[in-house]
């Protein structure tokens, strides 16, 4: 019994070891500490001192993506512009795209431009994300319309569910709007 209580010890320590989630270094574990924070400038600074570390934040990335839920518009925003700073310095965000897909239908206009340019950063699309950027075609603000349409471009094959909502903002009455779709 105590031979084998030791290997499901060793199994159990050596499964915590292999986590998917990378550890923070040093630097990082503080902000990433203060994302929960009650204080909305605290966590809106701790998400914007996150995506400064680029690489060294990478485990962050969760947390971020947790973090583009908080009441505070501040801190949405702070977050997105997070993983979107992550995503240019060669961070995965392969596991948040749902999260920031999600983000392109927050009521505020801030969080969703910041949740555009995250994806676009990231490069990476799901069914949800595509189909949340048609969503966003549809918007009253122009900049948004033209930075779901620049995104969906990067994106590629992956938007290809997306070519006629693209299309048909060639029609756009904004200018704007139509260069991005040209």
């Amino acid at each position: 019994v105590g031979a084998m209580r030791s290997l499901w010890m060793i199994a159990a320590l050596t499964l915590a070891a292999c986590s998917p989630t990378p550890a923070l270094p040093p630097a990082a574990q503080g902000p990433a500490d203060d994302l929960e924070s009650s204080d909305p400038a605290t966590r809106a600074a701790a998400a914007r001192a996150l995506g400064q570390q680029g690489q060294g934040a990478k485990g962050a990335a969760p947390a971020l993506a947790e973090a583009l839920a908080d009441p505070a518009a501040a801190v949405r925003v702070a977050a997105a512009e997070a993983l979107a700073a992550l995503a240019a310095a060669g961070v995965d965000l392969h596991a948040v795209v749902g999260k920031l897909a999600a983000a392109l239908e927050d009521e505020q206009a801030p969080v969703r431009q910041a949740a555009i340019q995250a994806l676009a950063a990231a490069g990476r699309a799901t069914d949800a994300a595509v189909e949340a950027l048609q969503t966003t075609l549809r918007s009253d603000g122009p900049t948004l319309r033209a930075a779901a349409l620049d995104t969906l471009g990067r994106l590629g094959a992956a938007s290809a569910a997306a070519v006629p909502a693209m299309r048909a903002a060639l029609a756009d009455p904004v200018g704007a709007v139509r260069a991005a779709a040209a």
